[in-house]
Parts: C-alpha cells; structure tokens; sequence
C-alpha cells in the first residue's frame, strides 16, 4: 500500500513525471477522444473493483456523455474538469487525477481554510491585506457561490464509497491547489465575506501568491514531530498521537522510529500503571501495509487476522502499456507468483497482511482506549480504526473515516498518461477482502461512538474539541463512579 502522503507530494511535484502542460493549451477534439478511450480502458482494465459502487451501464454512459461534450477543440483545463468527475466514480481514494499544470509557481488563493457544516471559513491570511479575517466566512469567490463551489469540488474529489467528511477534509487541506487545477489561476480573488465581528458582509480583492511563498509563510509556523507522545497522571491519561504510518520516510526525515516509539511507549504505559489510552491518528492518511496490525498487537486481547484476501484484475497484461509507467520485468515476474481465480480475477497470495494470524505482545494495553479520528484518516490508519471498531476494542471519537470499512483498494498501481492532455491518473491495483462480512457498513468509512467536531471557534483558540470531549468523559465517568460509591 502505497502511502496517501507519498502521493500527494506526487501529485505537487508531477510535472517531474509527466510532461507540463498550459491550462489553457487546446488540444483537437480527436485527441481528447482518443484520450478518454485510453482512460476509460485502463480504468476497466486494471481497478480491482470498478463496479463496486457505479454499475457498468452508469460508468458506459458517465464516458459517453463526457466525449459528447467535447467540441471541436477543448483546452485542457475544461478536458480536466470533463473526465475527473468520472473518475471519481469509482468511489476510490487510492484512485485519482494527478493534473500537470500545477507546480510551484502556480498563481494560488492565498488563503487557509476549514469547512464546517457546509460553510467554509477563512484559517489563514498569507496575503498582507488583514481581510478577511482569520475565522471570517467566505460567501463568495470570483462570482461563485461557496455553496455551489464546494458541491462542484466534491463532485471532483476522490474518496472510497459514499464517505462526504474525507472529501471536505482534502477540499479545505489542498483548497489553492483545488482552485487553481479547477478554475484556472487569475490574477487576482473577489472575496466576498462575513465579519468575525458581526454578520455585516463585505468583498475584499486579494492578489494571488506562489504556492512556494504561500508555503514559505506556513513554514514559520511550529510543525509537530510525526509521532508524539505523553502521559498524564494525574488523569490518568496516556496520548500517542501517530500523523502517519509512513514509516520509513518518517525515520528517514525525521528520524523517528514507529517502532521504538511503540515500544518505549506501551513500556511506560504499563511501568506507570496507565489505565486509559488515547490513539490519535486525526489527518493520517495510510502508509507502510505492515502498521495496521503491528499497531492493533498492542491493543487485541487475542491473535487476529487482518485480511482474507487481495484481489485484482488486469493479470500484469495490459492493452494500453505505453501509456503506463510500470516495470516490465516486475510484472513478468510477478505474473508468476499470482493465482487465478478466473479470467477477470486473480489472487496475490504472498502479502503478510493476508497469510499471517498475528500475535499479541507480552506488554500489551488492556485498558480503555480511545480513538481519535476524522475524514483524513484513511487507507491504512483506516484500516487500524476498523480493526478497533470490530472487535469492540474501544470507543471512536470524531468523524467517519475516509478509508472504505470492508476493505481498501491500494497496493500495485499504476500510473497512467493520457498522451494528448499529459494528465495522468492513479489508478489501483488489489482490492482488501477483510475477513467479515459488514454489509451494514457498506460504501462508508469507520463510523465513530461519540461524533465530535470542531467549530471555528475551537480551530482559532487552539481547543482540541475531540481530546476535549475524552477528558470530559473520563471526568463524569469518574464523578458517577465516587457518587454511586457513597
């Protein structure tokens, strides 16, 4: 499984792979053509579960309605906003476009934002206007709605099943990238907003910035170490906060160890007699397949499979091989080593995720534990909360996950160039078969015990509503306890 992380410095840096391209360029209406042909048949060809949730009629006719949309010749950028709406079909998080016209001198909205209960609210001025404001809500930009741009942004984001809280989630934490891959990059941004203050609302102008000076004045904010964590004894409280699973980039850049981190930390736990535990995996976005069980050996009350089965389709043959950016050789091999099923499925069988029964360790956490969660918690730190909220290991908190709860799609992808347009697509390669049968949760993500969202309020203060909410719980729980005592 190849990490969310990984892939959205891809998608930032994918002018490298693949060729730049103007936004504005046009391209003749047989070369679009030919572009959605090539697009429609890897898609069906390689993405292990197509079908899941769009049929195959709907996807036939989602393809030809966007080739009847195309006029003589079409720039790039509406090419772009024809074909990403099919993609995200599939319902696929592991599945997406990777646009070429965006870099680092893209001219981007110089603002941060949050999106809560449908309204989006400004986080951060990078501009040196002071308006709008931090915590101001954004009515309208450049003439559209903000309800009429969120709508069109989610029909163009990718995310696993029908799960909305992971697609608002990256909407607001890639919003200059979204508006500049979707409505071009003008010259300057019509902000129309309402006041912190009061409910008067007012329109500021504000001039675009580089992405690289918009992430220059980011960077002078204080960045967290990817693990973290802490005791607190006096309530009793352990917090172990894991932003990612990618592991060995982590230890590599930052040279923290997931392993030495687990362990030193479950070593204390029990030195100091901890009985509740927080796991924060908020804004983790997956990585290394080994991280999901590995972390759950320290929870699980028992030994556990992870997964049945992983599945895929294509068979390492492909009509359109030019096209993708695969090693040949890997896929020989591997042609080898896989089992067929029948001639549209076949079965990787040597992953650890599949073949092992896992162990729990000698000083694993028995007492309660929390999860803290939102719709950025996918791929594998999904799969982590799934294997909590299954076995009945221990209470949720926040918002529905991103990742799919009866198993992602990931592992072996591939990386698709259109020719014409240069745009580029990720497109899965196995599908997750977990060992259960949950139709009940079908087409969402983990769902959580105790739902918790922050307000604009709490994000500008700096409160923590979701770690709030647990030691607000254990605090009644314990006051219950000493009165049903006396």
């Amino acid at each position: 499984m190849i990490g969310r992380i990984v892939l959205l410095a891809f998608l930032c840096n994918s002018h490298l792979l693949f060729c730049q391209s103007n936004p504005n360029e046009f391209i003749s209406k047989k070369a679009a053509l030919q572009d959605i042909a090539i697009l429609k048949t890897a898609i069906f060809e390689i993405h292990p579960s197509t079908f899941r949730y769009t049929s195959r009629l709907e996807f036939q006719n989602e393809f030809t309605n966007a080739s009847n949309q195309i006029p003589d010749s079409i720039r790039v950028i509406d090419f772009a906003n024809l074909i990403v709406p099919v993609v995200a079909k599939i319902h696929c998080g592991h599945t997406f476009p990777l646009i070429p016209y965006i870099n680092s001198s893209t001219k981007a909205i110089p603002l941060d934002v949050t999106i809560i209960d449908n309204r989006l609210f400004v986080l951060g001025n990078y501009n040196s206007q002071s308006e709008p404001k931090a915590g101001a809500e954004i009515v309208e930009i450049n003439g559209i709605p903000t309800t009429t741009l969120l709508n069109d942004l989610r029909s163009k984001e990718t995310g696993d099943g029908y799960v909305v809280t992971t697609k608002d989630r990256k909407i607001e934490k890639f919003f200059k990238w979204k508006y500049a891959t979707f409505y071009n990059q003008p010259d300057s941004f019509v902000i129309k907003f309402r006041h912190v203050e009061n409910s008067e609302i007012s329109t500021a102008t504000l001039p675009p910035l580089t992405d690289a000076a918009i992430e220059k004045n980011r960077g002078l904010q204080q960045k967290q170490k990817p693990y973290s964590f802490r005791i607190d004894k006096e309530n009793d409280v352990a917090i172990l906060r894991i932003s990612s699973f990618m592991a060995k980039q982590i230890k590599k850049r930052d040279k923290q160890s997931l392993n030495k981190t687990l362990k030193s930390a479950f070593r204390e736990i029990k030195e100091k007699k901890i009985n509740n535990l927080v796991i924060d995996i908020r804004d983790n976005t997956g990585g290394m397949a080994y991280v999901p069980p590995y972390l759950y050996t320290y929870l699980s009350t028992k030994g556990f499979k992870f997964k049945d089965k992983l599945l895929f389709r294509h068979g390492y043959r492909f009509k359109n091989a030019e096209d993708l950016h695969r090693s040949k050789a890997n896929d020989w091999f591997n042609r080898l080593l896989m089992k067929k099923i029948n001639d549209t499925t076949y079965e990787w069988t040597l992953h650890d995720n599949t073949r092992k029964t896992y162990r729990i360790k000698k000083n694993a956490f028995k007492g309660q534990l929390f999860v803290l969660q939102n719709g950025m918690t996918a791929s594998g730190a999904a799969e982590f909360a799934t294997l909590v909220h299954h076995n009945h290991r221990g209470m949720i908190v926040g918002e529905e996950s991103g990742g799919d709860y009866n198993g992602i799609n990931g592992y072996d992808r591939t990386y698709l160039r259109l020719p014409n347009s240069k745009i580029g697509v990720v497109i899965a390669g196995f599908r997750s078969i977990m060992p259960w049968d949950e139709k009940k949760y079908y087409g969402h993500g983990v769902p959580v015990d105790y739902e918790v969202h922050s307000q604009i309020s709490d994000l500008l203060n700096g409160r923590d509503a979701e770690l709030d909410f647990v030691y607000k719980y254990l605090k009644n729980k314990t006051e219950l306890h000493r009165g049903n005592g006396r």
